[in-house]
């Protein structure tokens, strides 16, 4: 761990540089959703100056349009920086750079246009309507860390499967439903606000959207807070075992190699003895065997040889038997 820190901040150098050289032709994904923002402003600025509404009815409006203004920028940016993580990953890792500074990079910017954009919608709020810089610029510190994680996971789920494409879009149209932006509850303890809450970019657009028309109320829910940043320390936990996942499924690294090498040739060589002895034990046998085949063979062969003996010691007694009864023979004659 400490080597790998060691490492990123000598490599902070080039990761800025690449990164800059990145951001600069990729301009457009910043701009746009900036303009798309500034050109709702307007249209809503002049739309409740010639319809002459009540304050109350373009509260509700300045409500969905810092809504949907922060929802816009969040599911942008995280787009934004999980397009090229798989490119980076492979790349990053062939020199040893870290992929995550460029998410990290990503999410400052679109954070810093998030609130930049927002405070111009709350210097154009009526003057009755009670708005809070504070909570502005709360919400957009903590929609960056938001940002990042779900950028991050989304990247390392694009290194191993193909479809994250779809699952970034169910979760936009899904994170898009459980957000106050078309319907706006009226009463804040029903059971349809407390499931919206449960969503973590809700807590960005609900908190955002009421910086500019509530006020300092946004930021008063201190529970609300506390779940948000669990959810972040979660998704940081996420991404670290992930992380390992990706490093040990894609590029087919063994955790602890040496240890499992030293169990291998332990292994083998236990192996290669065992079959030595095996060998060794089936020579030995066949060395046997032949052994008391050769024995075998050389007693059938004195055997045979006793035989003979014996027979020709007979023939011989035989011989001389005759022999003798021939001399007695001829002296009688």
């Amino acid at each position: 761990m400490i080597d790998e820190l060691i490492n990123f901040y000598k490599t902070i150098p080039n990761l800025w540089e690449l990164s800059k050289a990145r951001i600069a032709k990729q301009w457009r994904w910043f701009a746009l959703p900036a303009a798309v923002a500034l050109v709702l402003l307007i249209l809503l600025v002049i739309v409740t100056k010639a319809a002459g509404v009540t304050d109350i009815t373009a509260a509700r409006w300045y409500y969905r349009l810092t809504g949907l203004t922060t929802f816009i920028f969040f599911w942008t940016g995280v787009r934004h920086a999980y397009y090229y993580f798989k490119q980076d990953v492979v790349v990053m890792k062939m020199f040893k750079m870290s992929p995550y500074f460029h998410v990290a990079l990503i999410s400052v910017i679109y954070a810093v246009l998030m609130w930049v954009v927002n405070l111009i919608i709350l210097l154009t709020t009526p003057v009755n309507i009670d708005s809070s810089v504070f909570g502005t610029i709360l919400y957009s510190v903590m929609s960056l860390p938001l940002m990042f994680v779900v950028a991050s996971i989304l990247g390392l789920l694009a290194v191993l499967y193909r479809r994250t494409r779809i699952l970034f879009y169910s979760l936009v149209i899904l994170s898009f439903l459980l957000v106050p932006i078309l319907y706006i509850p009226s009463h804040t303890g029903s059971v349809w606000t407390h499931l919206i809450m449960l969503n973590p970019v809700c807590y960005l657009v609900k908190g955002s959207a009421e910086a500019n028309v509530i006020g300092l109320t946004s930021v008063s829910n201190i529970a609300y807070h506390l779940y948000e940043c669990l959810l972040i320390a979660i998704g940081f936990v996420v991404i670290y075992a992930l992380n390992r996942y990706v490093a040990y499924q894609k590029f087919e690294v063994t955790p602890h190699s040496d240890e499992f090498d030293d169990g291998n040739s332990k292994n083998k060589t236990v192996k290669a003895k065992v079959k030595n002895k095996k060998a060794t034990t089936g020579e030995y046998s066949g060395n046997q065997e032949s052994r008391e085949e050769k024995v075998g063979q050389s007693q059938e062969v004195n055997t045979s040889t006793e035989d003979k003996s014996t027979s020709t010691q007979e023939a011989d007694k035989t011989v001389r038997e005759q022999t003798k009864l021939g001399v007695e023979t001829s002296k009688y004659q």
